[in-house]
């Protein structure tokens, strides 16, 4: 995983021990951050790819819903961890449209919109493409809270 320099890489390895087990720590391995551009009416767009494995398609060549859900709920915040140096969120709500049943190959695109960050909340969107045919295979809208002071009284 490439890392910018303003990341604090200590912090982030402290934040992925506290998940072990989790499905995000299941599929890190599998994410490797591309570029990032700055567009009009955006903060930022970044590009990941996801390496496919077997066990995350079915027997169609197709990922699995549940594969698409946990990528589409979490995929969408390491690009907006850049702007707050991981400060704890919480999904709020979360749209997802499958688009495309397209038959997938060893990798996906992942490309994740950061449209809004605030001093409590943000908006976030996303798209998972195949990039053989450069079809959606599904795209999602997030809206999340900062759970600092939540965490700090637990």
């Amino acid at each position: 995983m490439e890392t910018s320099k303003y990341i604090n890489e200590e912090l982030v390895h402290k934040v992925l021990s506290k998940m072990q087990g989790t499905n995000e720590v299941f599929y890190s391995d599998k994410i490797q951050y591309t570029h990032s551009t700055f567009e009009e009416g955006l903060l930022c767009r970044s590009h990941f790819v996801i390496k496919v494995t077997n066990q995350m398609k079915d027997k169609n060549d197709y990922l699995t819903r549940e594969v698409v859900e946990e990528l589409l709920d979490f995929l969408p915040f390491r690009a907006c961890d850049g702007f707050e140096n991981f400060r704890p969120k919480i999904t709020l709500k979360l749209s997802i449209q499958f688009v495309n049943k397209v038959p997938v190959g060893d990798q996906v695109i992942f490309q994740s919109d950061v449209q809004k960050v605030g001093k409590q909340n943000g908006a976030l969107g996303g798209k998972m493409i195949d990039p053989v045919s450069n079809l959606v295979i599904a795209q999602c809208q997030s809206v999340f809270i900062y759970a600092d002071e939540l965490l700090a009284k637990l």
